[in-house]
């Protein structure tokens, strides 16, 4: 099992309001499977903690899929891999200033930038390093970084 580790940007605009938040997401692993429709879908997907297996939770969830793809990460270099991942979620928080319950949901979509990754790969720059130079850009759009994801969310 290969195991991996996410970094994060998350940006959008609430309420006329640019945000984004950085975050990292650990422990997921690849998995690649047969869809129901006969195409090969790569996942990142997360075992159940202690917490889940005591309430009797035996499956993985999927963080993100996507369709598998070839994707060329360096110069002559390629690997099996999604060209885009997606996902979504919904969910309940309680207001720090109203103690009111929040729904909120949304959908995500990451898609592969040959360029980016290249660039990045060539350089050696860590996980951490193309997480800044990301979150940089993303400032430079005019986004404001919030400290928590939950913040995406008008109360």
């Amino acid at each position: 099992m290969r195991v991996t580790d996410v970094a994060e940007i998350r940006y959008t605009t609430v309420n006329g309001q640019k945000r984004y938040y950085t975050g990292n997401t650990t422990n997921l692993h690849v998995v690649q499977v047969a869809a129901p429709d006969g195409q090969a879908r790569t996942l990142l997907a997360r075992s159940p903690n202690d917490c889940d297996v005591k309430e009797g939770a035996t499956s993985d969830s999927v963080f993100v899929s996507g369709k598998t793809g070839t994707l060329t990460t360096n110069t002559n270099a390629t690997t099996s891999f999604a060209k885009s991942l997606a996902s979504s979620g919904r969910g309940v928080f309680y207001s720090e200033s109203t103690a009111q319950p929040v729904f909120f949901e949304g959908t995500f979509l990451v898609n592969f930038d040959k360029t980016q990754t290249i660039r990045s790969n060539q350089s050696k720059e860590t996980q951490a390093e193309a997480q800044a130079r990301l979150a940089a850009y993303v400032e430079s759009l005019g986004y404001s970084k919030v400290s928590e994801a939950r913040a995406f969310v008008s109360e």
